[in-house]
């Protein structure tokens, strides 16, 4: 066929097509937004607060002096802001309905802060995130959590079964066709959701804190000369705050044990990050086996 005869034929075609499928999501994206918005405002505010405070301050430190950085850091710092995209789709996923999609980039953001973590604790093998192919640790997100860290976080396990196939939804679906108890066709089906709205919700605002404080923390530089150090103080001094009210938020989580636990879990992660930084520590197992203990013995006491 000419390519001229094919495009008239696909022009035919989709004047003639029935393109109810396409019509009915997108009524149902805006009729969960309406909902979603009723129900969630005040968490859609904040985060566009929080988030749009990410991005600006992500902005202002490239035109800071940053000549005394670590050779690491510029990967790190260029991890944290190409995420940011992340950030904002699985929002924007989310208060259209699909949160499966959510949650996916949802656990790609997560794996760059750990990403990030990772090159603090091994500085001389920063590209090790990326691969191995000269020696050294080797980033696996699952790994360090679980193995290095020893942290109970359900995060990644969680995340994947969304990412990969959406398993969750798959094997539910297989349950009941082979207990012959299928109530629904087994097809592109959209709902709104509380269970998976609030693993997005939480997960959401876990990644705006670590990010924010890695920012604020880890990635400031010396102001004190610039020209405008007083609006640069006060951005920094805002998304101080904004992490401070996130960790809380955390730490008094009503509906989840987990969040309450990895408030605390988070806390320790930067004070290993500060020491890897900071001093001249090499061994960060050991780092982290210090600051574990020390907080072992704080809730015994």
């Amino acid at each position: 066929m000419r390519e001229d005869s094919l495009r008239d034929r696909l022009d035919e075609l989709c004047r003639n097509s029935n393109t109810n499928a396409v019509d009915n999501i997108l009524d149902f994206q805006k009729g969960h937004y309406d909902k979603f918005s009723k129900e969630y405002g005040r968490f859609i505010d904040q985060y566009k607060m929080f988030y749009s405070a990410l991005v600006d301050l992500t902005y202002s430190i490239n035109y800071l002096d940053k000549s005394k950085w670590p050779s690491h850091r510029a990967l790190q710092f260029t991890l944290a802001a190409h995420n940011q995209k992340q950030l904002y789709t699985a929002f924007f996923l989310l208060h259209q309905g699909f949160y499966e999609d959510s949650i996916t980039l949802i656990r790609s953001s997560y794996e760059t802060f750990l990403r990030i973590l990772f090159i603090s604790c091994n500085q001389e093998h920063q590209w090790n995130v990326f691969g191995n192919k000269e020696g050294g640790p080797k980033f696996n997100a699952l790994g360090l959590v679980k193995d290095e860290l020893k942290l109970d976080w359900p995060t990644y396990r969680l995340m994947s079964s969304f990412a990969h196939s959406n398993k969750v939804d798959v094997l539910e679906d297989v349950v009941q066709i082979s207990r012959e108890a299928q109530k629904e066709p087994i097809a592109l089906r959209l709902k709104y959701d509380e269970e998976k709205m609030g693993v997005a919700i939480n997960y959401l605002q876990f990644l705006i804190l670590v990010f924010l404080k890695l920012l604020n923390e880890v990635f400031v530089v010396d102001y004190s000369t610039h020209e405008q150090r007083e609006q640069i103080r006060t951005e920094f001094d805002k998304a101080k705050e904004y992490t401070d009210i996130l960790m809380t938020i955390m730490e008094t989580h009503t509906n989840n044990k987990t969040f309450r636990r990895m408030a605390q879990d988070v806390k320790d992660i930067f004070q290993l990050i500060h020491t890897m930084e900071e001093t001249e520590e090499k061994d960060w197992k050991n780092a982290w086996s210090r600051i574990t203990t020390s907080q072992k013995e704080i809730a015994k006491s």
